[in-house]
């Protein structure tokens, strides 16, 4: 959470790099607010890592920019708020890896992948004229989390590539609660632009947006950049177009990559609604739902929000059939979920529940899935299993 980082007063290039602090807010927010002149994608594409798990833990980033883009991001903002998208895959949401790579990419995938997130409003935009003829050239924003912490920062880096690779930026930052009344001036004035015009901006649609040219990026480095194995974190080709994230943000993210996540664009109502009743029956209770309504996301959606409420999980999920055991593993595994011991398919399962025990001892907050089938769970094995761990 934002509450918990320890961010600087400002970040200066060269020194404490505006990037790590986009990263690191990004990672730890739950919505993003831009108030911005000039928008390009490629802010996006140099925080890849960061955005990838700012969406994949359902992140969602309002924008209001100018009227200059570039021909590529107008038509994918184009295309998405129309609809006018072919289908994409779902669970690209939760992988966080698949995600950096596509995010990462000046190619027609990125643009696909821009215009599906848009297309699920997990990206908004409104465009903006200035009142006075000249050129809307805000830079601002406001991050917040799951628990309403806020952090805003001013500055003047654009949210591109030049600013955040190439150019010589400093942001100034304000967390809550001790600016929070700084905050409240810049999260007011994005709303007003948000909502209305103002006397400074008039919205205007997309399609009245004027193109520019594209940035000229460092081509040979992009090319040693897009290889298909590359590691986004770690490969040091990507040294000459994308400054490299200091070692604690690179940490931090290692330790995000293994949280549970939902593997699909949003949460449907009747499993909203499910959870909700599971709570207030005191997570007790029988989910009597349709064929095909997703009983096994909502369960496994219930263990998900159990972990974001107390930071570790276990389970025992018990099924009548093998099929059906290796059908929740799968499940289980979009969610992102670690440690998952299936006695179906995991031949040295006795052993390895025989070490958690032993380690539960130390550490009661090692999280666990077990998924075994009835017969198996009325074995002896697991019954000490479940006797002796902590």
């Amino acid at each position: 959470m934002l509450g918990d980082v320890h961010f600087k007063h400002s970040y200066s290039s060269g020194y404490d790099e505006p990037k790590d602090f986009f990263t690191e807010a990004l990672i730890e927010s739950s919505t993003f607010d831009l108030g911005l002149g000039f928008f390009s994608s490629s802010g996006i594409r140099s925080l890849a890592y960061g955005f990838a798990l700012f969406i994949a833990n359902g992140g969602k980033m309002r924008v209001v920019m100018n009227h200059l883009l570039s021909k590529e991001d107008k038509e994918a903002i184009e295309n998405g708020q129309k609809h006018l998208v072919e289908d994409f895959e779902n669970r690209i949401l939760s992988d966080i890896k698949k995600l950096a790579k596509t995010l990462s990419k000046e190619d027609e995938h990125f643009f696909h992948c821009l215009s599906y997130l848009i297309s699920i409003n997990r990206i908004e935009f409104i465009a903006t004229i200035s009142t006075k003829g000249g050129l809307g050239h805000d830079k601002y924003g406001i991050f917040t989390d799951d628990e309403g912490n806020k952090v805003a920062f001013v500055g003047s880096a654009n949210f591109s590539h030049s600013a955040l690779e190439l150019n010589g930026e400093t942001i100034t930052v304000f967390t809550s609660p001790a600016d929070n009344k700084r905050i409240s001036e810049y999260q007011a004035l994005f709303e007003k632009s948000w909502e209305n015009d103002t006397p400074h901006l008039i919205h205007i649609p997309i399609g009245d947006v004027k193109t520019y040219i594209s940035e000229n990026f460092h081509k040979e480095s992009l090319k040693q950049l897009l290889g298909t194995s590359i590691d986004l974190r770690e490969d040091k080709s990507i040294n000459d177009f994308c400054k490299p994230l200091s070692q604690r943000v690179l940490d931090k993210i290692g330790l995000k990559e293994q949280e549970p996540r939902f593997p699909f664009p949003e949460e449907r109502t009747i499993q909203i609604d499910a959870y909700n009743a599971w709570i207030k029956n005191g997570k007790n209770g029988v989910f009597a739902m349709a064929t095909g309504s997703g009983k096994t996301v909502t369960a496994l959606n219930c263990l998900r929000k159990q972990y974001k409420e107390n930071g570790f999980y276990k389970a025992i999920i018990v099924v009548p059939t093998q099929a059906l055991a290796i059908q929740w593993k799968h499940e289980a595994e979009s969610f992102n979920f670690q440690n998952i011991i299936s006695t179906h398919t995991d031949k040295d399962w006795k052993n390895t529940l025989s070490r958690y025990t032993t380690r539960s001892l130390l550490d009661q907050t090692k999280n666990i899935i077990v998924i075994t089938t009835y017969a198996t769970f009325n074995r002896k094995d697991i019954q000490t299993f479940i006797d002796r761990t902590k």
